[in-house]
């Protein structure tokens, strides 16, 4: 899984601002994939695979038709999930509730994807993408957050 994830990471990276629709449907994956993780019994990796490229589809296919939702729904899944993964850098799992950091990071996202598009796009694609470059390997958190804002600048 470690694979997808990192080639997802390089899509989003060279492309996430340039095609939306692909940036919609990388979210709506990584949400699907790492909320299976928490919310659902240990399952086959398959199935996890299966239903987070399902989620990802629905995700494109909604930004095409839904073009406004799927802005807002884009932003907040990205926002979410960069708001767990920068805090789980430096905070054991089990001292805060990951649940509210999703949501009150998700709402941030979501809010700059509405008024400010462009910019948040860029941001929010370049840095959900280098994440998904970084995460496959156990690195210090200082060196991973130090390389992060390297890449993202880049």
């Amino acid at each position: 899984m470690d694979i997808i994830l990192l080639l997802l990471g390089i899509v989003l990276v060279l492309a996430g601002r340039q095609l939306f629709w692909i940036f919609i449907g990388i979210s709506g994956f990584i949400a699907s994939y790492e909320c299976s993780k928490v919310l659902l019994p240990p399952q086959e990796t398959m199935f996890v695979i299966l239903m987070a490229v399902a989620f990802g589809l629905v995700g494109a296919v909604l930004s095409i038709f839904f073009y406004h939702v799927a802005v807002i729904l884009a932003g907040f899944l990205a926002g979410g999930y960069l708001s767990v993964s920068l805090i789980d850098l430096f905070l054991p799992s089990g001292t805060m509730s990951f649940g509210l950091i999703f949501l009150l990071g998700g709402l941030l996202g979501a809010i700059l994807m509405f008024w400010v598009f462009d910019w948040a796009l860029m941001i929010l694609s370049s840095l959900v993408g280098v994440l998904l470059i970084l995460n496959p390997f156990n690195l210090d958190p200082i060196l991973k957050l130090v390389l992060l804002v390297l890449l993202v600048c880049l």
